[in-house]
């Protein structure tokens, strides 16, 4: 099944009080990469929708031609959507482009991103990242994921992540990110100023008890016009476990200083 919207936001959204459903070997396309609106699968459970969603499975899909491939909202960090699965996906298309957020998820518990091939997401306009997991999350295992073709194109000072989990608060706690690739990124116009950085391949801010383990990260290539820095990892938290990872970091032709790791962790 093919869902093409021309005129609106969603190919598909569920709103909350939802439980129970099963997104499966369809072709979804939204409207475009510009407008933030533009989500093409919508997991919108916000409290004046109904409540928490749960038991969704998105999984064997193509989707693509939108700000954001797929985007999870929960009612908040204690009333949390929960046990959703987002699973062998195609997001972001080799014709048809991501503009944001590959895959976004806030106050989410024991939510499963594995399997999916994440990819193409291009702006000169915000921040691009694959896997983006913000505030009130918990417990969220990212597992098996090739993340790769990520870029900005523009001149200012917006960032490419591959995998990104926030530092605000409620904090996003208790991942397990494991035995992923992420490679391809690139922010070579970027002009971001050298205490900060360009592009990072996974960014881990102040949380609780993250376990990073066999992920393999490359960040090659120019990554930016300033003297700002690239990391293929950047930890910020001294709880998290890093295990057996691969982290590199080659980009000839920078102002900036690149990292394989910063890290706060002991436990590297």
């Amino acid at each position: 099944m093919t869902i093409s919207v021309t005129n609106g936001n969603n190919a598909i959204r569920i709103v909350g009080g939802a439980k129970n459903i099963t997104v499966k070997n369809c072709i979804l396309l939204s409207s475009g990469l510009t407008n933030s609106s533009n989500r093409t699968i919508y997991i919108n459970g916000t409290s004046s929708t109904g409540g928490p969603i749960q038991n969704v499975l998105i999984e064997n899909n193509e989707i693509s031609n939108s700000y954001d491939g797929i985007y999870f909202s929960g009612p908040s960090a204690s009333n949390s959507n929960h046990d959703n699965i987002v699973r062998g996906n195609l997001i972001g298309t080799t014709n048809s482009q991501l503009g944001h957020y590959g895959m976004y998820s806030t106050n989410e518990s024991n939510l499963t991103i594995e399997k999916n091939e994440i990819q193409n997401i291009t702006s000169g306009a915000n921040d691009v990242c694959g896997v983006y997991l913000s505030g009130g999350d918990n417990t969220v295992t990212v597992s098996g994921n090739n993340i790769h073709n990520i870029s900005y194109t523009g001149a200012s000072t917006f960032k490419v992540y591959g995998v990104y989990s926030s530092s605000s608060s409620p904090l996003s706690t208790n991942h397990s990110v494991l035995n992923n690739m992420v490679y391809d990124l690139r922010a070579a116009t970027a002009t971001a100023t050298s205490t900060t950085y360009n592009t990072v391949g996974m960014y881990f801010g102040t949380g609780n008890d993250n376990k990073i383990y066999f992920n393999s990260v490359s960040i090659a290539g120019k990554q930016g016009s300033s003297s700002a820095a690239s990391y293929a990892l950047y930890n910020n938290d001294t709880a998290n476990a890093i295990v057996d990872n691969i982290f590199s970091n080659v980009s000839p032709g920078d102002t900036g200083k690149d990292y394989a790791i910063d890290r706060k962790s002991t436990r590297l």
